[in-house]
């Protein structure tokens, strides 16, 4: 998804449905691995929590992982930001590129 967002924005700069659409997804699927990551630790999210979690995504899913795995959960946090932006990044060239 992630390449895919980066593809798009590349070749069509000026959607802004498009950008929204992404982000939407990005939300969604993180709350939903979230809730589904604290159900099989047997944690019950309550439904406030997953409506600010889906608002603020990007930095409630760094303090899920530090409260949920500790350390280790940031160390993740920060791996898996970097692959998302090296991700839309490298796709994005790799688009441009082959437009060439």
């Amino acid at each position: 998804m992630a390449a895919a967002s980066g593809d798009f924005g590349l070749l069509f700069p000026e959607n802004g449905s498009l950008d929204l659409a992404f982000a939407l997804l990005f939300a969604t699927f993180a709350t939903m691995w979230a809730n589904r990551d604290a159900k099989s630790r047997g944690i019950t999210m309550l439904s406030i929590v997953l409506v600010l979690y889906i608002l603020c995504w990007p930095i409630g899913a760094w303090i899920y992982l530090l409260h949920g795995s500790g350390p280790y959960g940031l160390v993740h946090a920060s791996i898996h930001t970097a692959g998302v932006i090296a991700t839309c990044v490298l796709a994005g060239f790799g688009t441009f590129f082959g437009l060439l």
